[in-house]
């Protein structure tokens, strides 16, 4: 499969406005005073495609890979105002990665491996936002701009109705669930090294954060042979802490109840 992105029909002119999350990267290099230029492969893949597929939807076919449920650190949020949230009012926001194919243009040629002209995956939800030093003259213009580093920003709040809402577009189909952790401080991608597998839709909405990082730690997510458990794996884990919590108060009860016997003697 191609690496580069070479359509038929290159499209002369590209627009950021297509790219949801190229339009927030290039507003976000303009509030610094900086132009941005796409140096990131995939951004130039996307940048393209984005129009490519206006112009030629029937020859792009698009997956979704991931759907991710990150926990935010607070000042990584960007609201609907377009401001960022100090004060963590959103814990948790979404994420999700879609593939996309340009395939042969002519329908009665098959489909195969070999007529996919161009692929390009794309991680929306999230983007690097520019931290920069930008200097101004007593009028307040801007004379010079510095960037000094980067910050992963989100964008999607995390909610049983947006996740719903992205399967939709799909028609239901997703490769997988995870979550993650941001890092405040991370050089290489925005979670670090570590993504937590959930198999069931369900548990993916509505079970607690913690709950499933412990059932991927605890080893739940998988039976004694290995195999993958597709439901009731955070549900497993729940009961098991909750058994273990009532058995260490029991232990401890126990435990005083020697002692006071032991003083009364």
């Amino acid at each position: 499969m191609p690496s580069r992105f070479r359509p038929t029909q290159r499209p002369k002119l590209i627009d950021p406005q297509k790219s949801e999350r190229l339009r927030r990267v290039i507003k976000a290099h303009d509030d610094v005073q900086q132009q941005y230029i796409p140096n990131r492969l995939e951004d130039k893949h996307e940048l393209e495609l984005s129009l490519y597929r206006q112009r030629y939807p029937q020859n792009v076919i698009r997956e979704l890979k991931t759907l991710i449920r990150a926990k935010v650190p607070r000042g990584h949020f960007e609201l609907e105002n377009g401001t960022i949230d100090e004060k963590g009012t959103v814990t948790e926001a979404l994420v999700y990665s879609i593939a996309e194919k340009v395939i042969n243009e002519n329908p009665d040629v098959d489909r195969g491996e070999s007529d996919v002209y161009a692929y390009c995956q794309t991680q929306m939800g999230v983007y690097e936002k520019p931290i920069a030093i930008v200097k101004r003259d007593e009028l307040g213009n801007p004379i010079s701009s510095k960037i000094t580093g980067q910050r992963a920003i989100f964008y999607i709040p995390f909610s049983e109705k947006n996740v719903r809402n992205i399967l939709e577009e799909f028609k239901g189909e997703c490769k997988g669930f995870a979550l993650a952790e941001a890092q405040k401080n991370s050089s290489d991608r925005w979670y670090g090294n570590q993504k937590y597998k959930v198999y069931n839709l369900e548990e993916f909405i509505h079970s607690k954060f913690e709950d499933v990082l412990g059932a991927n730690k605890g080893g739940f997510l998988k039976d004694k042979i290995g195999r993958v458990v597709e439901q009731g794996a955070v549900g497993k884990y729940i009961m098991d802490k909750a058994a273990k919590k009532e058995q260490a108060e029991k232990e401890f009860t126990e435990f005083k109840e020697k002692q006071r016997q032991t003083k009364g003697k």
